[in-house]
């Protein structure tokens, strides 16, 4: 017998167990089957959360993106440290964290679908929209705390280059299943940002 959950809750316990069997068998394995063997559902009360196991891996592909839109604004700003500090803090706040690594390890077996299912494509497109957007928002209120412009030219080019920065991370989450040490995609992702922010506010940059 189940217990009693909210649906959140359900949908919570789900992708979780669904994570872990992405993580132990990767994409071409996991099944209905995989997932409700780690929940306390059967595979036909998985059902009524899930139609099929797609619509649990793009929910599990969300969280990738997710996690870059968890911060407060506000509390950013209070920080009073450099715009390209501040963005290089949010992204690598606590970077060795498990659940860091295990949304790396989903990433690397959901990403590649990016290129072969345009359903996974558009769910990235909209991902990517909203984290660029977040940011966008955070970088103005900076811009507007240091007393730097922030007209129409500036917003585009900070957008090109915010397209860019999420593409260089998902990029890194790739390199760190070969190795390459956490100090290094700290180093190149401080260094982009801060290349970034100059070419936006040019030589004003705080």
């Amino acid at each position: 017998m189940t217990k009693h959950r909210k649906k959140d809750d359900w949908i919570e316990h789900i992708l979780e167990a669904a994570g872990e069997a992405v993580i132990e068998g990767g994409w071409s394995n996991l099944t209905m089957e995989s997932i409700a063997a780690r929940t306390e559902l059967s595979k036909g009360g998985l059902y009524r959360f899930f139609p099929n196991k797609r619509t649990v891996a793009l929910a599990l592909f969300e969280r990738c993106y997710t996690q870059y839109l968890a911060f407060d604004t506000d509390e950013a700003v209070s920080w009073n440290l450099p715009i390209a500090q501040t963005i290089t803090r949010i992204l690598f706040v606590s970077p060795a964290n498990a659940a860091t690594i295990r949304t790396q390890l989903i990433f690397l077996q959901l990403g590649p679908e990016t290129f072969r299912d345009e359903e996974f494509r558009k769910q990235r497109e909209n991902l990517l929209l909203a984290v660029v957007g977040r940011f966008r928002e955070l970088c103005a209120r900076l811009f507007l705390r240091d007393g730097q412009p922030f007209d129409e030219s500036a917003s585009q080019k900070l957008e090109t280059a915010l397209m860019i920065g999420v593409a260089l991370m998902e990029g890194l989450t790739f390199q760190s299943s070969f190795g390459t040490p956490l100090s290094d995609q700290i180093h190149l992702v401080g260094r982009f940002v801060e290349i970034m922010v100059h070419e936006v506010i040019g030589s004003h940059t705080p």
